[in-house]
């Protein structure tokens, strides 16, 4: 039970970080040229924000 847990801990864990590979391009591409780094900017920042912000809920 041990082996096949980790097993699909790692199975699960390397899909997500192929998502987040992919979803850099894809977002750039959803934004207009003249927007492009200014809206993958604060998409970046407000990300940063929920990655502060969660340990803190997770105690309430």
């Amino acid at each position: 039970a041990v082996a096949t847990t980790l097993i699909l801990f790692l199975l699960s864990k390397s899909a997500i970080s192929a998502s987040f590979l992919i979803i850099y391009p894809f977002a750039g591409e959803l934004y207009p040229t003249q927007l492009r780094g200014l809206a993958i900017g604060f998409s970046a920042y407000i990300s940063g924000l929920g990655l502060i912000i969660i340990p803190f809920i997770t105690y309430l």
